[in-house]
């Protein structure tokens, strides 16, 4: 290296400067493995479903819990369509935005892979990377909030009619 660097002179200004870009570049990758890696756990550690689409429907990404709720492995949900498992959901970006659409939570009946439905809160937005449109679904199992709210609603129509009897005996 001695006798490289002395034969050229100003290499060692121009070596300095490429060792800096090398460090910056390890740098920078490795801080993009960390983020990857903290949005990975993030995302395979939510209790909520969440799934992506790709603009012809077909999932392309589900975490644990989109596996649980829709009775299905993961990796099985891959390629095919969200239609399976949320009959009702359309995928239709008709604000033409780049900056993507972002629909209010609603809710919808999901289809689990033995058949079955479930009631479900859904969160839809949908962006543009890279000239490609995806969509990201978050999905709530909502059944224990509708048996909640059906036993609140037994309950008051118990009590309009044990009210109604006692003003009758009154």
């Amino acid at each position: 290296v001695r006798e490289y660097v002395e034969k050229k002179p100003g290499f060692e200004r121009q070596l300095s400067a490429v060792v800096q870009r090398v460090l910056e570049r390890a740098n920078l990758e490795r801080e993009l493995m960390e983020s990857r890696t903290r949005l990975a756990s993030i995302i395979s550690s939510a209790r909520d479903a969440i799934v992506t689409s790709n603009t012809n429907g077909q999932i392309t990404l589900a975490n644990h819990a989109a596996a649980r709720l829709f009775g299905a492995p993961a990796n099985a949900t891959l390629g095919k369509p969200i239609s399976d498992f949320l009959p009702g959901l359309r995928l239709a970006n008709s604000h033409g935005s780049r900056s993507g659409v972002h629909l209010d939570p609603f809710e919808m009946e999901g289809r689990k892979q033995d058949g079955s439905v479930c009631p479900l809160e859904v969160s839809v937005s949908s962006d543009e990377i890279a000239g490609e449109r995806f969509y990201t679904i978050i999905a709530r199992d909502i059944s224990a909030r509708k048996q909640a709210e059906a036993d609140l609603r037994a309950t008051n129509e118990a009590l309009a009619r044990a009210n109604d009897d006692l003003q009758q005996f009154a």
